[in-house]
């Protein structure tokens, strides 16, 4: 997977021989968006907490909201399949009395895959997220501009 020159700074491994002088660049992203768009509280928390961690680095722009909703949605759809797991115990009784694993169970699997994956893109697991350096916060000089 390429990774865009903003990336590559943060973890320090930029190289102008190998970006495009013209690389795409666009806008950083707001976190004004419609909660409506996804599936559950969960996943509304999830949004919540981490564009609040990418944005203060400034890592997440318009281009990635989409990506970011999907993962947030998976959470949501993860910890909904967790809470039912809860209520209705890991297995069913078939109609041939025959005992068999929620179907919840693998769609768990699933989004805890799907989830991972897109941790990895955005630098949220632990391993990637030690590939990024992030410049330190210089402290705003009050007097600055006047």
């Amino acid at each position: 997977m390429t990774k865009p020159s903003a990336q590559h700074k943060l973890q320090g491994t930029h190289r102008e021989d190998r970006h495009s002088p013209n690389e795409m660049e666009t806008t950083l992203a707001t976190k004004d968006i419609d909660k409506d768009l996804f599936i559950n509280k969960f996943a509304v928390d999830e949004w919540e907490r981490t564009f609040t961690e990418l944005g203060n680095i400034g890592l997440l722009m318009v281009t990635d909201i989409t990506a970011l909703m999907m993962l947030c949605n998976n959470v949501g759809i993860y910890m909904n399949c967790v809470k039912l797991l809860r209520e209705n115990g890991l297995t069913i009784t078939t109609p041939n009395g025959l005992e068999q694993q929620r179907p919840e169970v693998n769609t768990m699997v699933k989004m805890q895959e799907q989830y991972y994956k897109g941790c990895a893109k955005f630098g949220l697991t632990p391993t990637d997220r030690m590939k990024i350096s992030v410049p330190e916060k210089k402290d705003e000089d009050e007097f600055e501009g006047l």
